[in-house]
């Protein structure tokens, strides 16, 4: 087993199971379909593929050339839907506006990184 760290992805074997996973499922091709929808109708749903992007938007999980613009993207909706909620000014979107935030922090920070990580 070629280990290149600690994380189960950083090995030869986990890196081959995700290159399969992501061709058979077309997980990063769905992701990236719902990230260009209307913000109108479609929040929840960008949010959700936000989030799959924040989970698994990795070097050796996510293929790169697809992660360069999905990761990027889902900063720029994810930061489409705090402007929408922070002009709405409603108590009942505080703790869902921080998480956003926390959301779009952490993927700046991935996106602030060569290759992914």
């Amino acid at each position: 087993m070629g280990t290149w760290g600690i994380e189960p992805w950083d090995n030869d074997e986990a890196a081959d199971w995700f290159q399969a996973l992501f061709q058979v499922t077309k997980l990063g091709e769905r992701v990236e379909e719902c990230l260009q929808r209307p913000l109108t109708g479609n929040m929840a749903e960008i949010r959700a593929a936000a989030y799959v992007v924040l989970a698994l938007g990795r070097a050796y999980i996510w293929p790169l050339e697809s992660l360069d613009r999905c990761l990027p993207m889902a900063i720029a909706r994810l930061q489409e839907i705090e402007t929408l909620i922070s002009d709405s000014e409603s108590e009942e979107y505080r703790d869902i506006l921080q998480a956003i935030v926390a959301e779009i922090q952490e993927l700046l920070n991935r996106h602030g990184n060569e290759g992914g990580e």
